[in-house]
C-alpha cells in the first residue's frame, strides 16, 4: 500500500485538492458554519450542476499549473498556494456573511465608487477587528490539511533534488487539455443554470446564494465578475420584455383601495386617520441600528435593572407604537431604508438601488409635502457625497434641500471637539434639525423634515463625547457584557438621550403641538444581539418585548427566530396632542408602509399607493431584500428553503398558506424589481 502511495502520490495529492477545495465551497454556500444564510432546497441538478462548475473552475488552475511549471514538486506547491488562496475566499466570505446576512456580489463594490468612496473605506478599516471577529477559521482546513499531506508525501524528499521533471511537449499537452475541460465544462455549469431556469421565477430573480448553490461558488463569482465588467462598460444591453406587464400592474397602484392576497379581501386607506396631522410639521428620523428590542430593554447593573432607552420608552404613551415592524433594507444599509420610507418600493437586495436605479424621479414622501406647499429637508452628519445623498436626495426623492456636514459647517453648526466617532454627534446634529424647521416656520412655512443619525453605527467603539452631557449607563469595571454588544447598548444609551434632549428643546421652543415625530430603525445591530441574550438572559428585562431565548424563541438553536429579532426595528408615530390615538399595532408591517402611512395622516396626495395604510387592521406580508424572509404575523418563513419560525405555539399559517404566501411574495418582488430596473418613472430633470 505505501509503494502504491508514493508511486501515485501525484496525482493522489491533486485529488485531494479538488476534494478539498469542492467540500469548503459546498460548506461556504450552506448553514452548517455559515449559520445566518438559508440556502435554497437543493435537488440533484443544483448538487451536480455546482459540482461541474467548481471542478472546471479548479481544473482551469490545475492546467495552468502544468503549463507554468516543469517539476511535480512545483506543481503542488503552486497548487497549495491556490488552495490557501480559495481557503481564504471562504473564510472571508463567512466574515462577510454575519454583517450583511446574504453572499458577496460584485455589485457591492459600488459602495467604493464616487465621492463617498474613500469614507466606506475608512468604515471598513474602522470595522475591521468586528468583521474578523466573525469569520470562520474552519475554512482554512483544507489549505491545513494539504500542506500536511505535503509534507506527510514527499517527506522523504525535502532535502534531495526534485528530479520528477515532465517533458515540456507532455506537460503542455496536459495543461492544455486540463485548461480546455476546465473552460467547457465552466460554461456547461453556467449555461444550464441558464436553461434550466429560463422559464421560472429564477430567470430574472436570481440571487447570488442561488447561484452559488446551482454553480458552484468558485465558478458563479466568474460570471458575476463578466456581467458586472459588463454593465460598468455599458456592453450588456438591457432587455424590457415585460415592460407593457408591469406598467398594467403598476396601474393597479394608482388606485388605494388593493386586494390583499393573504384573505382576498379589498382594503383601502383608514378614513378615519386621513388628514389628522393636516397642517402641521413632520418630522421622519430615522434613527442608526435601532433594533425593536431596545425599546423597553433593562439591564442589570450593580444589581438594579436600568432602562436604555428610557426617552424613547416616555415617548410610547403619546405614541402609536408598532412593535412587528420589519427593515427592507439589502446591501445598501441606511440608503436602502431612506429609498423605502421615501417611495414606498423595496430595494433590489444584491445591488446599491441608489446607484443602479437613480436615473429617476420616484414619487416620494418629500414630493407629496412639497405639491402641498411644505418645505421638505433632509439632514445628515456626513458628508453629501457618502451614497451620494445631496444629489439622490434633492434629484431623486425631491426634497428642496440637503444639509450635509458641507451644509452644517457653513452654517457655523459643526464643533469637531465634539464629535462623536467621525462625525457631528447625534445630540448636535438633532439640535440643528429643531432650528432649521423653527426658521422655517417663523417663515411661515410648514416643514418635513427627514433627519438621519448615524452616532450608533459600528463599530461601537469607545468615544469620550459620548459622556459628555450625560452620565455613563455602565461602570467602568462593568463585566457582565464586553465587547460590541455592550458598546451597542452605551451607543443606544447615547442617541436616546439625543432624542430626549430634541424633545425638551422643541417643549420650550413651543413646537411639539404642532409638530408630529415619528422615527424607525433603518436596520439592526449587525452583532447578533440574539446570541448575547440568549447567553445572558439573567442580565436583561423587557416589559415590553420581551427578552430573546428567555420570553419567546427558547427551545433549539432557531436562525429563522434570530434573523426575524435581529430585522425587527420600531416605527413610532408621536403626537404630543393625542389626535391621533396612542396605542401598540402588532399587526405586521415594513418600512415600505412609511409613505403611505404618513401621507394619509396629513391628508396628501399619492400618485401611487405602495405598501400598506399601516393603520388597517389586519396583517400583510413585507419581506426582506437581504435574507428572502417573509414576515407576516408573528411569523417568519424563508422563502428559499421552506422553513418558518412562529412565536406562538399555534401555527397561524399551515404549508399550503406558506407556499401562498411565498408565491405571492415572488409575484410581488418580481414587479418591485422591474419597475426599479425598467425606469418607468420620470427621468431627472436636473
Amino acid at each position: 500500500m505505501y509503494k502504491f502511495f508514493q508511486k501515485h502520490k501525484f496525482i493522489i495529492f491533486i485529488v485531494f485538492i479538488y476534494f478539498l477545495n469542492i467540500v469548503n465551497a459546498f460548506l461556504s454556500t450552506t448553514g452548517i458554519f455559515n449559520n445566518l444564510l438559508s440556502p435554497y432546497k437543493r435537488d440533484f441538478f443544483m448538487v451536480f450542476n455546482a459540482f461541474i462548475g467548481d471542478v472546471a473552475f479548479i481544473s482551469i488552475f490545475v492546467g495552468l499549473g502544468f503549463i507554468i511549471f516543469k517539476k511535480e514538486k512545483s506543481i503542488i506547491k503552486y497548487m497549495i498556494v491556490i488552495t490557501f488562496i480559495l481557503s481564504f475566499f471562504c473564510y472571508a466570505m463567512s466574515n462577510y456573511i454575519p454583517i450583511y446576512g446574504m453572499m458577496f456580489s460584485f455589485w457591492n463594490l459600488k459602495a467604493f465608487s464616487g465621492g463617498g468612496g474613500g469614507e466606506a473605506f475608512d468604515f471598513v478599516i474602522d470595522s475591521f477587528a468586528l468583521i474578523v471577529s466573525s469569520g470562520k477559521l474552519i475554512f482554512f482546513f483544507p489549505a491545513i490539511l494539504i500542506l500536511i499531506l505535503y509534507f506527510t508525501m514527499y517527506k522523504r524528499n525535502l532535502n534531495i533534488k526534485d528530479n520528477s521533471n515532465f517533458a515540456f511537449v507532455k506537460r503542455i499537452y496536459i495543461g492544455i487539455i486540463v485548461i480546455m475541460f476546465g473552460l467547457i465544462f465552466s460554461n456547461v455549469s453556467y449555461l444550464n443554470y441558464k436553461n434550466v431556469n429560463k422559464d421560472n421565477w429564477f430567470n430574472d430573480n436570481s440571487t447570488p446564494l442561488h447561484g452559488t448553490e446551482s454553480i458552484g461558488l468558485y465558478n458563479f463569482y466568474i460570471y458575476e465578475g463578466l456581467e458586472f465588467v459588463s454593465n460598468e462598460l455599458n456592453l450588456k444591453k438591457n432587455t424590457n420584455d415585460n415592460r407593457d406587464k408591469i406598467l398594467s400592474d403598476l396601474k393597479k397602484y394608482e388606485d388605494d383601495c388593493q386586494l390583499n392576497m393573504i384573505d382576498g379581501n379589498m382594503y383601502c386607506n383608514t378614513v378615519e386617520n386621513n388628514g389628522l396631522a393636516e397642517g402641521k410639521n413632520l418630522i421622519l428620523m430615522q434613527v442608526e441600528s435601532l433594533n425593536n428590542f431596545a425599546i423597553g430593554l433593562k439591564v442589570k447593573v450593580n444589581n438594579e435593572y436600568l432602562e436604555v432607552t428610557p426617552n424613547l420608552n416616555r415617548l410610547l404613551e403619546s405614541s402609536v407604537y408598532f412593535n412587528n415592524f420589519y427593515t427592507a433594507v439589502g446591501i445598501g444599509n441606511t440608503s436602502d431604508a431612506e429609498f423605502s420610507a421615501l417611495t414606498g418600493l423595496y430595494p433590489s437586495g444584491p445591488k446599491y438601488t441608489i446607484y443602479e436605479y437613480g436615473n429617476v424621479e420616484y414619487p416620494t414622501l418629500a414630493r407629496s409635502f412639497e405639491d402641498s406647499g411644505y418645505y421638505s429637508f433632509s439632514i445628515h452628519a456626513n458628508g453629501g457625497e457618502f451614497y451620494n445623498r445631496k444629489y439622490i436626495h434633492e434629484n431623486i426623492y425631491g426634497f428642496s434641500d440637503y444639509y450635509g456636514e458641507e451644509e452644517l459647517e457653513e452654517m457655523g453648526l459643526i464643533n469637531r471637539d465634539d464629535f462623536v466617532h467621525l462625525w457631528m454627534g447625534d445630540t448636535e446634529f438633532l439640535e440643528a434639525t429643531v432650528d432649521i424647521i423653527k426658521s422655517q416656520n417663523e417663515l411661515g412655512k410648514n416643514v418635513f423634515s427627514f433627519p438621519i443619525t448615524i452616532s450608533t453605527h459600528l463599530p461601537y467603539s469607545e468615544d469620550e463625547n459620548l459622556y459628555k452631557d450625560i452620565v455613563p449607563l455602565f461602570p467602568d469595571d462593568y463585566k457582565d457584557l464586553h465587547g460590541y454588544s455592550l458598546g451597542y447598548l452605551k451607543h443606544l444609551y447615547y442617541t436616546d438621550y439625543a432624542i430626549g434632549n430634541m424633545f425638551s428643546k422643541m417643549e420650550d421652543l413651543g413646537m411639539l403641538e404642532n409638530t408630529i415625530v415619528a422615527l424607525y430603525g433603518d436596520h439592526g445591530s449587525t452583532i447578533n444581539f440574539a446570541e448575547t441574550m440568549k447567553y445572558n438572559t439573567e442580565i436583561f428585562e423587557n416589559d415590553i418585548n420581551g427578552v430573546f431565548g428567555k420570553d419567546f424563541a427558547v427551545e433549539g438553536n432557531n436562525i429563522i427566530a434570530e434573523r426575524r429579532f435581529e430585522q425587527n426595528v420600531p416605527f413610532i408615530i408621536y403626537d404630543k396632542t393625542k389626535t391621533i390615538e396612542p396605542r401598540v399595532i402588532s399587526y405586521s408591517r415594513g418600512q415600505t408602509d412609511i409613505y403611505r402611512t404618513l401621507a394619509n395622516l396629513f391628508g396628501l396626495e399619492q400618485q401611487y399607493y405602495f405598501g400598506q395604510d399601516a393603520f388597517i387592521d389586519v396583517d400583510h406580508f413585507v419581506y426582506s431584500p437581504r435574507t428572502s424572509d417573509i414576515f407576516i404575523g408573528d411569523m417568519a418563513i424563508s422563502s428559499s428553503s421552506y422553513e418558518f419560525f412562529s412565536v406562538s405555539s399555534v401555527v397561524k399559517y399551515d404549508s399550503l398558506d406558506r407556499k401562498r404566501i411565498i408565491e405571492e411574495y415572488q409575484k410581488y418582488l418580481d414587479f418591485n424589481n422591474k419597475l426599479l430596473e425598467y425606469e418607468l418613472f420620470p427621468k431627472v430633470s436636473k
